[in-house]
């Protein structure tokens, strides 16, 4: 059978270390076992903002056989900021008060303007400067090669907004892959008129795509709600692990003995904290005596994050590591007693961190009011879920309690292997297949 060919644009690719990078090279390093050769467009290592997570050794991963077209990105912040800086050349400064007393603290007309052209520039995010130079190489590389599916992954949303242009330029059958909830995710905080217009493009993503993937039920549910009318279109493709990540980890070797370590991988983020575990920490002298916990992955705020460690009087038990190459993180999770799992107020999503923390075997304990994560833990039968201070604190001596006998809770092996990234691909694969022709 003759290999067919696929177009997969993705913002975030090696040596980007964010956790969406995961996803999409699994699927590309396996999609040809099932008869598909994957191009990838991206942007050039050097467009990344100085802010995101690099992680060079994953461009170790990628197959040499697999084209990587990695493109500029246009800044049209600084274009609106030289216009603007024309238009008030001579500068504005805040309104004084009366009488010539202090400047007042309300914005001043310039101000507000700067705000705003910056507003304009990010929609619907700050990567809309990749748009035109990722059209311009997806429609080049399809008219070249013979693509014959495209498939886009977000967030950021921007590659949903490349993956509509391209399909309505080519025709070509058009996969939206779907990691977050785009309207209402609960970690970004927009004005209304901005989800407005976000809800908008949405709905133009999902009427013009073939396919629209979730990663999670509860997301596809989510939006077979929204869309109705388009409900053949969704379906749940879950993220996973790369089995060949674990060869060579260290077997667990269950420890009876107090202090057991609570291991989190993953930068601990705005509403993404162990607050609540720290607070049923400080309640209990025999839980912090019970347990040591290890940050691996740094923090938004450090400053603000060691002081509130140190409010709780949890320093001597709490320590923080900055980003490590994904490898030697799943050696330190593997090492651990209990895999930590924060995910509040997002009850559409899973952590892809999640899926490996399964493969690992050790027991987990998810600090969430519910949802697909919970659902999942509850489902695997993997660990402990809790909401709060006091449940947590509930789970923690159980967890103790557990450990201290060698009989932590772990999934069965079967119900791990339906997430190994092969079997997932072989689906991705099969559904190209279905929309090709």
């Amino acid at each position: 059978m003759t290999d067919r060919r696929v177009l997969m644009i993705a913002y975030d690719f090696p040596p980007s270390g964010e956790s969406g990078v995961h996803r999409i090279l699994r699927f590309m390093r396996h999609l040809p076992e099932s008869g598909w050769v994957p191009s990838i467009v991206t942007v050039q290592p050097a467009c990344y903002p100085s802010y995101r997570k690099t992680d060079p050794s994953l461009l170790d991963r990628v197959p040499e056989r697999i084209e990587v077209v990695r493109t500029p990105v246009f800044s049209l912040l600084d274009p609106l900021i030289a216009w603007r800086n024309r238009l008030f050349r001579r500068g504005t400064s805040p309104p004084a008060a009366e009488g010539g007393g202090e400047p007042t603290h309300s914005p001043s007309p310039y101000q507000r303007f700067k705000d705003f052209v910056t507003t304009l520039a990010s929609i619907p995010d700050e990567q809309i400067g990749w748009l035109l130079p990722a059209v311009w190489a997806s429609v080049r590389a399809i008219r070249r090669q013979g693509i014959s599916v495209l498939y886009t992954t977000g967030n950021p949303w921007t590659t949903h907004l490349i993956g509509l242009s391209v399909a309505a330029l080519t025709g070509i059958a058009w996969v939206a892959d779907f990691r977050d909830p785009w309207v209402g995710n609960p970690y970004v905080e927009k004005a209304a008129w901005l989800r407005r217009i976000d809800a908008w493009l949405e709905a133009r993503v999902v009427a013009r795509a073939t396919r629209v993937i979730a990663n999670t039920d509860s997301l596809a549910r989510h939006f077979g709600s929204r869309y109705p009318e388009a409900g053949e279109k969704f379906l749940t493709i879950p993220n996973g692990f790369e089995e060949e990540d674990f060869a060579g980890l260290p077997e667990p070797i269950p420890r009876r003995t107090p202090p057991f370590t609570i291991c989190h991988a993953g930068t601990i983020y705005s509403r993404r904290t162990p607050t609540a575990l720290f607070e049923a920490l400080t309640a209990s002298e025999a839980l912090r005596e019970n347990f040591r916990i290890r940050l691996i992955g740094g923090v938004e705020e450090p400053t603000r994050f060691a002081r509130e460690v140190e409010r709780y009087r949890l320093t001597p038990i709490v320590e923080i590591h900055p980003p490590i190459p994904h490898a030697q993180a799943l050696h330190e999770l593997a090492r651990a007693d209990l895999l930590l799992v924060l995910q509040n107020d997002a009850p559409l999503q899973i952590p892809g961190k999640l899926y490996e923390y399964l493969r690992i075997g050790r027991p987990i304990l998810a600090v969430t009011e519910g949802g697909a994560t919970a659902e999942l833990i509850e489902s695997c039968r993997a660990g402990w879920v809790a909401g709060d201070a006091g449940q947590i604190a509930t789970a923690l001596e159980a967890a103790v309690e557990r450990l201290s006998t060698a009989r932590p809770p772990a999934p069965s092996p079967e119900v791990v292997r339906a997430f190994d990234t092969r079997h997932l691909t072989a689906r991705l694969a099969a559904l190209f297949e279905a929309i090709s022709g």
